[in-house]
């Protein structure tokens, strides 16, 4: 029998993944909220966004709309804080060198005074010996 299980990209460092580990409990609420954007809005390359402080929901929304959202926020002067952003340039299917219709997303954790927690999940099946629910494990 196979399993669902949300991994990190390569690189994702320690501290965001005990933050997205903690966030969410439940990590298949990550990924059906993804699958329910990927349908409703016809692509996998999707952010999914949250707070901090409430990660109760997700703003889903196509990649392409963050980043001009993030665009327009930060005005002429974040030209260059925005070219840093991995979430500008490539897609989570690409960040975790998986083909374009993996399930992969960029998930954004606001937090109130600081820059947003960006990272790239996606789903990867493994071998389980019981009853499996989808996905049954955030973890790397």
């Amino acid at each position: 029998m196979l399993g669902t299980v949300l991994e990190f990209a390569p690189g994702t460092t320690e501290d965001c993944q005990r933050l997205a580990t903690r966030l969410f409990q439940q990590p298949e609420d990550v990924l059906g909220a993804y699958r329910r954007g990927r349908a409703r809005l016809q692509s996998g390359d999707l952010v999914l966004v949250t707070a901090m402080h409430d990660p109760s929901g997700f703003e889903v929304m196509r990649r392409s709309h963050y980043v001009e959202r993030l665009r327009s926020g930060l005005g002429p002067r974040g030209t260059k804080l925005l070219a840093s952003l991995g979430v500008t340039h490539q897609s989570a299917q690409k960040v975790a060198s998986l083909p374009k219709d993996a399930d992969a997303l960029w998930l954004i954790v606001n937090r109130k005074d600081a820059m947003p927690v960006m990272i790239v999940l996606f789903a990867a099946k493994f071998a389980t010996g019981g009853d499996a629910r989808e996905p049954t494990i955030l973890g790397n």
